[in-house]
């Protein structure tokens, strides 16, 4: 039989450890709420350190962002739950804000899959739902940190401002806020949950006609980047978002088509006006050192002579599509996507002149005979085409 006297005892060590943790965490959420600015000591030093793989484990991601809370608070934002490799939504949907969108579709309804999940893939990024006005999802990205990232900030601001951000063939998509702090700028953008290099997969179930739109409204955006003077130089697939999925060959729910955005300027270089050809020029890759590179390059980035970002912008955006499609059976856009990736870079078209040729295509076509799946050309186990979070999205 069990001495009372030990039994009261442990009850009162229960008691008191249930009330030291009480306190403990009491004290813990009324710092927290006391604290009214960020600790820059517990933040990463600069963008190298934000990109590591240490600060986007779970536990370091979570209580970095939990930094910024109060001064998130002060912009009326507060952050989605971050999850082991994905955030979810704090419930509900967001109200229409011109950017999220379901399609029409009836029955499988693929621009729904993304609506209560979004992933990272690193610390530089995080998702937040408005606390005021309109609910919108919004993007929070640290663009500057450590003194670096003040170009991207900057070409960003710039391709954000009116007049230009109200033009139609302005593709970028806009910062629509800035939060601030010391070194550290977080950029809030508008929440589009699918890229281009995702949905042209089969399992999207898009038709020829709607992947060609999309890809002509790259043109256009890229078009316009080279006319303001600004090379991308990360234009691949991943980099240019949408806003909802056509997938016409399930049904034709609608007779409008998906707008299309160019994403991350981090690698961006812009150049003055009235500067000429020959001092619109780049050397090394895009984010150096080479070694650590993991993008396709060109002939002209294999080594460290001057190049034309321009014409690199062109090779990234052609051979990611050329890799997925090629060969489409249509012969005019066949020798297009051979084009844009010619190894010589003056073979290569301007974005102008792509969008040009794919337009007159376009235009001079029954829409009825590009009703049909393209038949895609790639290996569905690169996870660089079909990540895993979105393979388990579209086979679950």
């Amino acid at each position: 039989m069990a001495d009372p006297r030990l039994t009261q005892s442990n009850v009162h060590l229960t008691i008191l450890a249930v009330a030291t943790l009480t306190c403990c965490l009491s004290a813990l959420s009324q710092s927290t709420a006391r604290r009214t600015r960020p600790r820059r000591e517990k933040l990463p030093s600069d963008l190298h350190a934000w990109r590591s793989s240490e600060a986007a484990e779970l536990p370091a991601y979570t209580e970095l962002w939990n930094e910024f809370l109060p001064l998130l608070s002060r912009h009326n934002l507060s952050l989605w739950k971050a999850l082991d490799g994905r955030h979810s939504s704090p419930g509900g949907l967001p109200q229409a804000d011109n950017y999220f969108y379901f399609s029409a579709n009836k029955t499988h309804n693929l621009s729904s899959i993304h609506v209560e999940e979004f992933h990272v893939q690193n610390a530089l990024s995080n998702i937040a739902r408005t606390t005021t006005g309109v609910r919108r999802d919004c993007v929070l990205r640290v663009i500057t940190a450590g003194g670096q990232g003040h170009d991207h900030l900057r070409i960003l601001r710039h391709l954000s401002q009116s007049p230009g951000a109200l033009l139609s063939n302005n593709h970028v998509l806009p910062l629509i806020d800035e939060i601030s702090f010391e070194d550290i700028t977080i950029g809030v953008c508008p929440r589009l949950s699918h890229n281009l290099e995702s949905i042209f997969l089969p399992h999207c179930n898009n038709s020829a006609e709607d992947i060609l739109h999309m890809v002509l409204q790259g043109f256009e955006g890229l078009a316009y980047l080279h006319k303001s003077r600004v090379a991308h130089r990360d234009m691949f697939l991943d980099n240019l978002v949408v806003e909802w999925i056509p997938a016409s060959m399930i049904e034709r729910s609608t007779v409008t088509r998906p707008p299309v955005y160019i994403i991350d300027f981090e690698s961006a270089v812009d150049f003055p006006e009235g500067s000429t050809g020959d001092r619109r020029l780049c050397s090394g890759v895009p984010v150096p050192p080479r070694q650590d590179y993991g993008r396709a390059v060109p002939s002209e980035l294999t080594n460290d002579d001057p190049y034309c970002p321009f014409k690199l912008d062109i090779w990234q955006f052609g051979s990611k599509v050329r890799y997925m499609l090629h060969p489409t059976g249509l012969p005019v856009v066949d020798r297009l996507l051979l084009d844009l990736t010619a190894p010589s870079p003056p073979d290569r078209p301007t974005a102008r002149e792509a969008l040009l040729r794919l337009d007159d295509f376009l235009r001079t076509t029954v829409p009825s005979s590009l009703h049909f799946p393209l038949p895609m050309q790639y290996d569905e186990s690169d996870p660089s085409i079909l990540p895993k979070y979105l393979r388990l999205c579209l086979f679950r």
